[in-house]
C-alpha cells in the first residue's frame, strides 16, 4: 500500500485491525488468540490491559533481552516493593538465594530448583498489579526436571494469571512443551515472539473494550 504509513496505521487501528510486522508475528498473534478462544481458557477472565508484566528467567542474559524489548511492544516491567523482593528471596533454595536477582526481570540463576520456579510463579500470580508473567524457561540447569511443565500448568489453571512461556526448540524438551500446551498455555521458541504474544493479548483487550463502548481505548 502506497502512502503515509502513519495515516494507514491510524486507519487500521481505528477499525481494530492487527498490524503484525512479519508473517511470524502474525502467527504469534493467531496462536495467542486461539488460546483465548478455547472453552478452557487458562487465564479465565484475567486480561492484559496496561501491559504490566513480570519477567522470570533462569538466565540473566535472556532476562535482559526480554526486558529491553518491552517498551517497543507497549509493555512495562512492574516495580517490586522491598517487601516483595524479600518475600521472593525467601522462597528460593539456600544456594540460589545468595546469587539470584529479585528485581524485575527476576534472574533465578542456574542453581534453581523446580520448587523455586513453582513458588515464584505462585507468589507473582497473587500480585494484582502484575497482568502477565513472561517465563523464560531454559531447562539447562541440572536441577530442573521434565515435570516442570506440568507443575507450572497446575499453577496457571488454579490462579488463572496470564503466562507466556519461552522454551528453546530442542527435541528433548518436548515433554515440558507438551505439558504446557496441553493446558493451553502459549509456548514460543524465541524471546521476541514471547514478548510479541503479550503485546497481542494487550491489543485484544483494547479491541474488546472498544467494542463494549469504552471510549478510553480509542
Amino acid at each position: 500500500m502506497a502512502g503515509d504509513f502513519k495515516i494507514i496505521s491510524a486507519a487500521l487501528r481505528q477499525h481494530q485491525i492487527i498490524q503484525p510486522n512479519s508473517e511470524r508475528e502474525l502467527l504469534t498473534c493467531l496462536k495467542v488468540y486461539d488460546v483465548l478462544s478455547h472453552r478452557k481458557n487458562p487465564f479465565g477472565k484475567n486480561v492484559i490491559t496496561y501491559g504490566d508484566v513480570a519477567i522470570v528467567s533462569v538466565s540473566g542474559g535472556h532476562a535482559v533481552l526480554a526486558s529491553d524489548m518491552l517498551k517497543k511492544y507497549g509493555l512495562k516491567a512492574v516495580e517490586f516493593t522491598d517487601q516483595e523482593k524479600k518475600d521472593l528471596k525467601e522462597l528460593m533454595n539456600p544456594v540460589a538465594q545468595k546469587i539470584a536477582s529479585f528485581n524485575n526481570p527476576i534472574d533465578l540463576t542456574g542453581s534453581v530448583l523446580d520448587k523455586d520456579i513453582e513458588d515464584i510463579i505462585r507468589y507473582l500470580s497473587d500480585i494484582k498489579r502484575i497482568e502477565c508473567i513472561i517465563l523464560l524457561l531454559l531447562p539447562y540447569p541440572p536441577n530442573i526436571s521434565f515435570q516442570i511443565g506440568r507443575r507450572i500448568a497446575n499453577i496457571v489453571s488454579t490462579k488463572n494469571k496470564p503466562l507466556v512461556c519461552f522454551i528453546p526448540y530442542v527435541s528433548k524438551y518436548s515433554l515440558i512443551i507438551e505439558s504446557l500446551e496441553l493446558a493451553n498455555i502459549p509456548v514460543f521458541h524465541s524471546i521476541k515472539e514471547s514478548v510479541q504474544a503479550v503485546s497481542a493479548l494487550k491489543h485484544r483487550t483494547r479491541i474488546e473494550n472498544i467494542k463494549s463502548g469504552n471510549i478510553f481505548w480509542e
